[in-house]
């Protein structure tokens, strides 16, 4: 799956390097260094990748600095010399670039990068991701630079931007306690998936729900097979190029939100989050995690309004736990964008105000979710009809507002309805009109949303044999054509 391109320069390395590279773009023929340290610090300097293992806040405890490669500027390759001058600054001159490159993959110069590898010179040695230059290093050292083309480092509001239209694979592996067959739809196919790819959507919901597939405390492993089953659907949405949200759905049943009750379910969160991260790690950044679906206490009064302080609290320590998990599982997830939703997502002030966004070592990777079928009646239950008047019109515009001033406007993060749609009792001309403002109005607010298809109420494609049986409903969602 991955991409994997090797850029080489020549490094002459004078006498007595004593700082550790931060690439800083200058023009279009240097990348400008910052100076040494000004206080005496050990004749060792180091190249550090991506993250800061460097002096930041550590005086002259060592030389490193963070190395800001990611993303560094990619052009024609004319070699790369190092000059050490009287005033400290270090200089490379001339930036790196293949020109081999394709005109996609130019468009992915953000990408990461995921080794430097040194043949050294005499003085030098490279290893576990540094670089170590002694003050005898004189000699000449080749650097290749690995880049993986495939990932592009982008922000959560970048990728929602990026997603036109999203579909929900429903009623399928988040069919419980059964297989995916189970709640009476048939099993998954590549061609369903490039089928719904090819009618324009981008972007895929994947639910699983994974307590039936869990063996014992503690180490709760998930059945090999059922994984097998989510990572072969994971990659027909993969190789049809489409953004992916992969959750955890029905699992309320072990997943609780009180305070008797959170040590152990959140042990039991802990282990199949850390198994989803490890097994998914190296897939690109068009793959989003999504750590619960509609969290809550099922059968409380309180289930769908809010939840009370106590489960809000709670729910906010799995937020964190999610992402410390993922963000420790390394490869791309270090920087995957990660998606929570309010209590039960839902879309009432307790819930949207209680919401904690979790400390993130990932910077502007986290998006926020809610799910509404509204006017509820109409679009969830299917009864009456709809128009578009103010009365209609205001059960949906007010949900957009408040979730786009509070988290996009005020806080920078960006917005996704994981769950909408009308039921399929009422009119297909109706259930267009409706969907046609619905995702427009979302999109005017760079809210971007998913159908909900579940093969039975809100269904719009046949998967037995790959076509719409709300044609109309289908072509208004495609707002962006």
């Amino acid at each position: 799956m991955k991409k994997i391109i090797s850029i080489l320069g020549i490094i002459v390395i004078s006498a007595v390097i004593a700082v550790g590279f931060i690439a800083c773009k200058g023009d279009d023929d240097q990348v400008l260094l910052p100076p040494p340290s000004p206080c005496n610090c050990p004749t060792t300097g180091h190249l550090g990748v991506g993250e800061n293992c460097g002096c930041g806040g550590k005086g002259c405890g060592c030389t490193e600095q963070t190395a800001v490669l990611d993303g560094m500027p990619i052009r024609k390759q004319t070699g790369v010399t190092v000059d050490q001058m009287n005033t400290g600054v270090t200089k490379i001159a001339g930036i790196y670039n293949s020109e081999e490159l394709s005109t996609s993959d130019r468009n992915k110069i953000k990408a990461k990068v995921t080794e430097i590898r040194i043949v050294p010179g005499s003085g030098t040695a490279f290893e576990g991701g540094i670089l170590s230059i002694g003050h005898e290093a004189t000699t000449t050292a080749i650097l290749y630079i690995f880049i993986d083309v495939s990932v592009q480092l982008i922000t959560a509001t970048q990728l929602v931007a990026d997603i036109k239209i999203g579909w929900n694979l429903g009623n399928t592996l988040d069919a419980h306690p059964g297989n995916e067959t189970s709640w009476g739809n048939p099993a998954t196919t590549r061609a369903n998936i490039t089928t719904i790819k090819n009618a324009g959507f981008n972007a895929i919901r994947i639910p699983v729900t994974w307590y039936k597939a869990l063996g014992p405390a503690p180490s709760y492993t998930i059945n090999p097979d059922w994984m097998a089953k989510v990572v072969e659907i994971v990659n027909y949405a993969v190789s049809n190029d489409m953004y992916i949200l992969l959750n955890t759905h029905h699992d309320e049943g072990i997943f609780k939100f009180t305070n008797a009750e959170k040590e152990q379910s959140l042990a039991v969160f802990k282990r199949v989050w850390e198994q989803i991260a490890h097994t998914f790690k190296d897939y690109n950044e068009k793959l989003v995690f999504e750590a619960l679906n509609e969290p809550r206490t099922k059968g409380a009064s309180h289930e769908w309004s809010g939840g009370n302080s106590e489960e809000r609290g709670v729910l906010n320590e799995y937020y964190q736990v999610f992402v410390n998990i993922v963000r420790a599982s390394g490869g791309n997830n270090r920087e995957r964008v990660l998606l929570i939703n309010t209590y039960g997502a839902s879309t009432v002030s307790a819930a949207m105000n209680g919401l904690v966004i979790p400390t993130d070592s990932a910077s502007k990777k986290i998006a926020v979710s809610y799910h509404a079928y509204e006017p509820f009646s109409f679009a969830h239950n299917g009864n009456g009809t709809w128009s578009n008047t103010s009365g209609n019109t205001s059960p949906i515009t007010s949900r957009v507002d408040n979730f786009y001033n509070q988290f996009v406007l005020d806080k920078g993060i960006p917005v996704i309805i994981g769950e909408f749609g009308a039921h399929r009792n009422t009119s297909e001309d109706v259930r267009a009109e409706w969907t046609d403002f619905y995702v427009k109005y979302a999109a005017s607010k760079g809210i971007k949303c998913f159908w909900w298809d579940d093969g039975g109420n809100f269904k719009l494609l046949n998967r037995q044999n790959n076509t719409f049986d709300y044609p109309k409903v289908k072509d208004a969602l495609m707002y962006y054509k």
